[in-house]
């Protein structure tokens, strides 16, 4: 398996590429996990404004509205076109980027997904 570009960690609030503080610890690796998810999530147009490497309240919040979508219902934008994933997911709402919501968002990208 290829391993995720966002790392093999839990992410959430308060972690820190810059610190090397990824799943609420500081880690030896040197990396830029959350400035690949903040990348993949603009890319996926979630909104979030700045990529600056630090998992604080916006990206939380355009981790809970990937969550969001992928739950709400079925439909996706692919290349301008109305899509529906068949693929079911039950999520929780946490913000957290987990292994669910990381294999998913690399899902999404593999796939050309955008949200409605």
């Amino acid at each position: 398996a290829t391993p995720s570009p966002f790392g093999p960690f839990e992410l959430k609030n308060g972690d820190s590429d810059r610190k090397q503080i990824w799943g609420g610890y500081k880690r030896p690796n040197v990396a830029n996990y959350i400035a690949s998810l903040q990348k993949a999530l603009q890319a996926l147009d979630i909104p979030l404004s700045l990529v600056d490497g630090v998992f604080g309240p916006a990206t939380e919040r355009a981790v809970k509205m990937f969550q969001w979508c992928l739950t709400s219902h079925p439909y996706r934008r692919s290349n301008q076109s109305l899509v529906t994933d068949t693929h079911k997911v039950t999520q929780a709402l946490n913000g957290r980027l987990d292994t669910q919501t990381s294999r998913e968002l690399s899902r999404w990208i593999e796939q050309g997904y955008a949200p409605l």
